[in-house]
Formats: C-alpha cells, structure tokens, sequence
C-alpha cells in the first residue's frame, strides 16, 4: 500500500476511537487580543479531502455547532474568521509488561520442587500497535490571515466502530474543542 493511500485511510479512520475516558481531551492556544466571543459569522475552508467520509462528518459537525451558538456561514470575503481543519496522525507502539506469582503442581506449595510443586513467576509481555490522531481547528483572522485560536484533540484510532459510533465520536471531539472557544 503507497504511503498516500496509507495516509487517506488514516485519515478516514481518525474518529474511531477506542475510547477510554468519558470525554475527549481538548487543549487550546490563541492569541491573547481574540474574542470569540465577539464573532458572528465564518467561512469554513474546503479541505482538499472533503469527499471522503469523515472530512464530511467534521464539516457537518463544525457548522452544527457553530450554528447552535449563532454564527453564521457567510462568503469568505464576508466573515469575521475563516475556519480550517487539519487532521494530523502518528503510529505509535505500546509495550506493556506484566509479572505474576503463580503455584505450580497439585501440592507442596511453597516448599519448591522437592514435593512436585512450588511458586515461580512469570511474565507476559504485550505490544500493541495503534495510530494516535489529532483533530486541529484553527480560527484565522481575514485582518492579519493568521491564526488567532486553535483547538486539538486526539484520539486513538480504531477500526471497529459503525457508521452511526463515528458520526457520534466525531461530533463528540467537535464540540468539546468549539465549547473551549467560548470558555
């Protein structure tokens, strides 16, 4: 498999978390003299990738909250920040090791194998290999045509979810970084 379609399927998978915690882990940067709070309208950047299926749920749920908060889709030329989305992933490599205390034979624990039995230790070693994505949404200043505020969150990538869990997930990581905008 080449590199770029390597890369496109990353992406289409970069919501499907296997999530532990009960909700998604959201930093935040901007710059001290923008108000969120203060704009109305936006413009969203097409991404060049928007036709495959999970740049489509991140538009869909950018504009749902950001109309659920009263800002308007507007031409580029018109809003008060454009709005770009980037989708960043990593392979990873987990290794876990795990000792345990185990009893051997039927009898004579503890007195070794004089008896046919005894207490030894083993260990089991894990390595698990997982993709770490990071979901980036950066509010751009149409002034200055920098960045003013920028959102993360990341997840780890699973291949198992339904339509319906991604759509879920990807909502869920959207609208915790757009409620940062407005803390």
């Amino acid at each position: 498999e080449s590199s770029a379609a390597s890369d496109v399927y990353k992406r289409q998978m970069i919501f499907l978390l296997a999530a532990c915690a009960s909700s998604p882990d959201i930093t935040v940067d901007y710059s001290p003299d923008f108000h969120s709070k203060n704009v109305s309208s936006y413009y969203l950047e097409p991404n060049k990738d928007y036709g495959n299926l999970s740049d489509q749920r991140i538009v869909a749920a950018i504009n749902t909250q950001l109309a659920a908060r009263g800002l308007v889709a507007t031409p580029k030329d018109q809003a008060e920040v454009w709005i770009s989305y980037h989708v960043v992933t990593q392979d990873r490599t987990k290794v876990s090791s795990y000792n345990s205390m185990n009893s051997f034979g039927g009898y004579g624990h503890g007195y070794g194998s004089y008896y046919g039995g005894g207490w030894g230790t083993s260990s089991d070693v894990r390595v698990r290999q997982y993709t770490n994505g990071t979901l980036l949404i950066d509010l751009i200043s149409p002034k200055t045509n920098k960045t003013v505020w920028r959102g993360t969150g990341t997840a780890n990538i699973s291949t198992k979810r339904t339509s319906d869990e991604k759509i879920e997930l990807v909502d869920s990581y959207v609208a915790a970084i757009i409620e940062k905008m407005y803390q």
